[in-house]
């Protein structure tokens, strides 16, 4: 075991105390996370229908596809699909298989974010940090999930973890693994991993060993290793025909290059796509994660998600800096407190700056990688403002204030909500505002109470103040637990995903992507029957349907088992297939029954002249199925058109 300082402490009562906590923490996580897991059944279609065809074919696995016979891809990097495929072609398709590896994600990260804060500012922050994790919304929301995200905050803060190695070691080998994770983390979600690389520079130069020239030369050699790992995958897949491989969903041009410059990169950020089309929600990307403005992670829906202690996380963090930086002048550089606020404060001002401005597509469940930082710096601030409580008043009045001001607006979350979590508000205020005077006394001043005040006002004080602080992101965590979750945007709380408008159309079980209800064969074919009759009349064909985008065509392999066409990636807007490759399929004899939906929909609204082409051909040459047997109204029976007939 190692103290702050980097000496030796031999293990005894304060190690086992520490262990004891964390194996708790981690079987909270581990309860939060797991228990009920497929509740939320396949959570995004869209990603488990592309691990069910990565399952099928390895092919498929490896670019990334939605479907067996690789016609198109999902608009990321296929990293987490290689995860998910893997545990299903080991355990067979279920929630389970699709899941759990989310969930053991998530108790991992806990449990490195507990290593990470523990060898740069000590067991108490890292325990802390640790519980504060654990109990975020969003965390529990995003590791009991199938998207992307779970996997991404997985790696940065495995890469944290290995740079404070790094730095303590002096060896380069640990930043080239720092490196190599976030290039992987580029590999699973594009140019979010690069957020935590100004944090991970910045403690290189200042805290680096060696001169300033070596330590130069390390970054250098750290950001070539990101940039290797990150390239591997765009670079084999560029070069190999578009003829032999799969689309690139969400590009114009069917490479992933074209993927990273335009939708589902700068156009991420820059609300554009650098010269390059917009995507499929070009326009639109506000309807998800709100405007674009200082105060947005505060607002809906990110308050719940991310919102609870992030006021607080960066009060601390200011302070805790300022902190640092008066004990580095008579330590050195490398103190290790002033490392690891320059690493999770530069971290958290990095996420927050770019989630709150981005004018692209944002949704609020991508704060689960601000996540570890708010944990960190929150563990680290609170441990060392009660520190500075020892030695200062102003240090107990400071703390006193950041209680009661966190539990006043833990109050005004929870008082916003209908429902059984509306009591907890006055709850949470009053135990902050107890906690909070208590803590505000020095403990100096304490010792005038005899031998109770010897430390007792302040520790019945803070375990009120961290009650107060933790009650209401832990009761929102429980209740994200314990509420169904589904569709493409999810949010965390006691109610299950669902919104109006158009942004409702992606959440949840009020949208057509992955929940059911409304005009979509594909989402609702457990009552209409269509799966059970393309069962029956399948021939052989490489797709049992072809459907218009992937919030119809990820339903019905879940089902039937068979692939299904996603014709224009993920809303049907993707170029992909064009009416001649869409003919050559029919011809050819790969494809016969299409599956016409987008209507009203948010994919009809963007629909470009490919879909609309395609779609039109479909209409005036395929003939409409009306039988009875596939149930639904006689609107929903005369979207699935026979192409057979086309043929000749």
């Amino acid at each position: 075991m190692t103290t702050v300082e980097g000496q030796a402490a031999a293990p005894g009562s304060g190690w086992r105390r520490t262990h004891i906590a964390l194996a708790a923490i981690l079987t909270l996580t581990g309860l939060l996370l797991i228990w009920g897991l497929d509740r939320n059944g396949f959570a995004n279609t869209y990603y488990a229908a592309a691990a069910q065809a990565g399952a099928a074919d390895w092919r498929a696995m490896s670019f990334g596809a939605l479907d067996a016979p690789g016609w198109i891809t999902i608009d990321k990097p296929p990293l987490s699909i290689w995860v998910m495929s893997l545990s299903v072609r080991a355990f067979g398709l279920s929630a389970w298989s699709l899941l759990l590896p989310q969930a053991l994600m998530g108790v991992a990260t806990v449990g490195i974010l507990f290593a990470t804060v523990r060898r740069w500012a000590g067991a108490r922050a890292a325990v802390l940090a640790a519980l504060v994790l654990a109990l975020t919304p969003v965390a529990v929301l995003m590791f009991r999930f199938d998207d992307p995200d779970a996997l991404l905050t997985l790696l940065l803060v495995a890469a944290a973890w290995a740079l404070t190695r790094g730095i303590d070691s002096g060896r380069l080998r640990w930043l080239l693994l720092s490196g190599v994770l976030v290039g992987l983390g580029f590999e699973t979600k594009f140019l979010q991993a690069y957020l935590v690389l100004p944090a991970f520079g910045l403690v290189v130069l200042v805290g680096g060993v060696g001169s300033l020239a070596h330590r130069l030369g390390s970054l250098v050699g750290a950001g070539i290793a990101v940039l290797l790992a990150s390239a591997s995958w765009v670079v084999a897949v560029e070069a190999i025909p578009l003829a032999q491989r799969p689309f690139i969903g969400g590009s114009a041009t069917g490479g992933p290059l074209d993927l990273l410059l335009g939708y589902d990169g700068l156009g991420r950020i820059l609300g554009t796509a650098a010269g390059r089309t917009g995507g499929p929600f070009a326009g639109v990307g506000s309807l998800f994660g709100g405007p674009p403005g200082p105060f947005r992670l505060l607002g809906t829906p990110w308050d719940g998600g991310i919102g609870w202690l992030l006021p607080l996380a960066m009060v601390l963090a200011a302070i805790g800096l300022w902190l640092a930086l008066r004990q580095a002048r008579h330590t050195s550089r490398r103190d290790r407190r002033l490392l690891a606020y320059l690493l999770w404060a530069g971290w958290l001002v990095t996420h927050v700056a770019v989630f709150s401005l981005m004018s692209g597509i944002v949704h609020s469940y991508y704060a689960v990688t601000l996540a570890p930082a708010v944990a960190a710096i929150v563990g680290m601030g609170v441990m060392d403002m009660w520190a500075w409580r020892r030695d200062s008043m102003v240090g107990g009045l400071v703390l006193g204030a950041c209680i009661i001001g966190t539990a006043w607006w833990s109050s005004q979350l929870l008082s916003a909500t209908r429902g059984a979590a509306s009591w907890l508000g006055p709850s949470v205020l009053v135990l902050g505002v107890v906690g909070g005077c208590l803590v505000a006394v020095p403990s100096r001043m304490t010792g005038r109470l005899g031998t109770w005040g010897q430390g007792g006002p302040g520790r019945v004080g803070l375990a009120c103040a961290l009650a107060a602080v933790l009650l209401g992101p832990g009761a929102w965590s429980v209740a994200t637990a314990l509420t169904t979750q589904t569709g493409g945007d999810p949010v965390p709380g006691p109610v299950a995903a669902s919104q109006d408008g158009v942004g409702g159309f992606i959440r949840g079980r009020s949208g057509a992507f992955g929940g059911g209800g409304g005009p979509v064969p594909g989402a609702d074919i457990g009552r209409n029957g269509l799966a059970t009759w393309l069962l029956a009349h399948q021939a052989g064909e490489d797709w049992i349907a072809a459907a218009s985008g992937a919030m119809d065509a990820a339903a019905l392999p879940l089902a039937t088992g068979r692939p299904v066409m996603a014709m224009g990636g993920f809303i049907g807007t993707d170029p992909s297939p064009t009416l001649p490759e869409l003919q050559g399929l029919v011809t050819d004899g790969r494809l016969r029954y299409v599956l016409l939906s987008r209507g009203l929909g948010l994919g009809g609204l963007l629909a470009g002249t490919i879909a609309r082409t395609r779609d039109d051909w479909v209409r005036a040459t395929c003939q409409a199925i009306t039988d009875a047997s596939l149930g639904g109204s006689a609107g929903q029976r005369a979207s699935l058109y026979d192409c057979a007939p086309a043929r000749g």
